[in-house]
């Protein structure tokens, strides 16, 4: 059967001379014209209107225009994803991968893969090649100890070689580049501005070996222990999946003075090189002397050997003193600037302010914790199961170059817990640890139960500094409190009924969360929908069907008391018959 003809029959085109569509039924202003009863007084099934201030289109897939389910938005109008610059052009030629896609390694010709895992656009040449750029322009600084050949795929990049002087030069900064003698060759290139002033870092702490530390190199300059030697480098390295700090067979020191508290063993690899001591004094090794490292008289044997450039110029550090007062014009080691030092000051105490300054303690002061599992919200007159309570005590810490010292605060005298707003109260006062047997709990009425656990402490230890001085003063006796919040509410309910009202209730699908916006989806077969909540909550300021439309207008609303609380509940004026349709309720 063909289709049904046209009643007027003319053998020509028509040109419109109007900024208007020639049929006017296709063009409305608004969202809410679309179903005015003044609208459309004909209208046809598949009849296709534009939507001037929503920029949308929408087609009539039902035989009553008033009824906002009969309009269906056609998809893709104003549709960001259909990008035409460069590259762009269609939603089919971007690719977004997260992590758990990869990107390809051959793509497809002018598509752009978007990595949601790293954050990074690539583009596929035709050469079997990604292209990168990241994302936020940002670049990404690595240490290589032997920089990768410079190709297409580094373009851009930046590195810091800390390999051994060779072709590049150790600390350096090197960037990928393309060679204006060779296009399409590429070569690394120094950074004219060097940004870095050690080629190596000095670290107190090792920090953790990780993806993010391989291949750097660390001095270790803190305290030796099990694990590091104190002076000594260390590489990061992968080992089979696993990354760890190696320590490096050859120390590659730059510098021709190594600072350390804890004299390294002699060996081969120490010959001819020379640290200063800053430890305390010993039977072996005086502090701020200056030791070379030198074969000794047995053959394959070493020995550190005092060398005669001490500070104060003699042999020894003695009882050597001032000559001349002294003000320090710069800050230096632990000296500031414009600290005096008068005539006859022993050059020790120098010393000893330069190397080995006064480190002044830091503080974390006490607290508590609960460890009691709750829900953050209960239904009004529900039950909280009987379980435990856990108060911990933290006494805090007193820090000396980031290592703990001792407790900031004293030891724990008593504990406290206690509950606020049940029905029926629980506390217990001055136990002797922080373990409570909480019995079940409930509240009746709208509002909170707080569960407040306390902690009483003594005086704490003494602060000292680095030099054994008192410091500050002791953490005074006191308490620390430690709290948890349960909230008891009112259900949200929605369903439908046969009946334009309900008495009850019962039968409705209870949705436990605190007042806001709330979407929820209905099936009826010529029934009528409710919704109802806390009327403390206030009314509905606007119903919107799963097109979008406002239909508030098209409800009644009501009040209906329960258990001895209000509800407003919301119906429609007419009963409808849908599947799974999503309404959304604003406050």
């Amino acid at each position: 059967m063909s289709r049904q003809k046209g009643t007027l029959i003319i053998g020509s085109n028509i040109e419109n001379n109007a900024s208007a569509p020639l049929d006017a039924r296709m063009l409305v202003k608004t969202i809410n014209e679309l179903t005015d009863a003044n609208s459309f007084p004909y209208y046809y099934k598949g009849m296709i209107v534009s939507v001037q201030d929503a920029n949308k289109v929408y087609v009539l897939v039902g035989n009553d225009p008033t009824v906002s389910s009969n309009w269906k938005e056609l998809m893709g109008a104003g549709s960001e994803n259909n990008i035409v610059e460069g590259y762009f052009n269609s939603a089919n030629d971007l690719f977004y991968a997260d992590a758990a896609f990869t990107i390809p390694i051959t793509g497809e010709i002018k598509k752009i893969y978007v990595s949601l895992n790293d954050d990074n656009t690539y583009r596929y040449d035709n050469t079997n090649n990604i292209f990168v750029r990241l994302n936020d322009e940002e670049i990404d600084y690595f240490q290589k100890t032997s920089l990768p050949e410079a190709s297409v795929d580094l373009l851009g990049k930046v590195y810091q070689y800390i390999g051994p002087n060779s072709t590049y030069e150790h600390g350096w900064f090197y960037e990928c580049i393309e060679d204006e003698n060779e296009p399409g060759e590429y070569l690394w290139e120094e950074l004219e501005t060097q940004e870095v002033d050690l080629p190596v870092i000095q670290v107190w702490i090792m920090p953790e070996a990780e993806s993010d530390t391989e291949g750097r190199v660390v001095h270790y300059v803190g305290i030796t222990t099990g694990d590091y030697t104190h002076g000594y480098f260390y590489e990061c390295i992968d080992d089979d999946g696993t990354f760890k700090w190696v320590v490096l067979d050859v120390q590659p020191i730059d510098l021709p003075v190594i600072q350390v508290w804890d004299m390294p063993h002699p060996t081969y690899d120490w010959n001819e090189r020379v640290v200063q001591y800053v430890g305390d004094t010993t039977v072996d090794y005086h502090k701020g002397y200056f030791y070379e490292c030198v074969e000794s008289g047995v053959h394959g044997t070493y020995e550190w050997e005092n060398i005669n450039v001490q500070h104060n110029s003699g042999g020894g550090g003695g009882d050597a003193e001032l000559t001349q007062a002294i003000t320090s014009t710069v800050n230096v080691g632990g000296i500031s600037i414009g600290t005096n030092y008068a005539i006859g000051t022993p050059i020790e105490h120098v010393l000893q302010d330069l190397l080995e300054p006064t480190i002044n303690p830091t503080f974390v002061a006490p607290s508590a914790s609960l460890t009691y599992s709750l829900n953050t919200y209960y239904e009004v007159g529900a039950t909280i199961p009987a379980k435990t309570a856990t108060v911990v005590y933290d006494p805090g810490a007193i820090n000396l170059n980031g290592v703990k010292q001792n407790n900031r605060g004293g030891a724990a005298s008593d504990y406290d817990f206690e509950t606020i707003g049940a029905d029926v109260e629980y506390s217990s006062i001055e136990a002797p640890s922080g373990t409570f047997s909480v019995p079940a709990l409930t509240r009746s009425t709208k509002g909170t139960i707080q569960f407040i656990g306390s902690v009483d402490f003594m005086d704490g230890p003494q602060p000292k500094d680095s030099k054994g001085n008192d410091y500050d003063q002791p953490f005074e006796a006191g308490t620390v409190n430690t709290s948890k919040i349960a909230t008891f509410i009112l259900n949200f309910y929605y369903g439908v009924s046969s009946n334009s009202t309900i008495s009850t209730l019962s039968g409705l699908v209870k949705n436990l969360n605190p007042k806001g916006n709330k979407t929820f989806n209905f099936t009826t077969n010529n029934q009528y929908m409710v919704f109802a909540y806390d009327s403390d909550y206030g009314n509905l300021k606007s119903i919107l069907d799963s097109n979008g439309f406002e239909t508030i207008s098209g409800w009644n609303k009501t009040t209906l008391t329960e258990g001895g609380f209000t509800y407003n509940v919301y119906m429609p004026k007419s009963p409808t018959t849908d599947t799974n349709a999503a309404y959304t309720f604003k406050f």
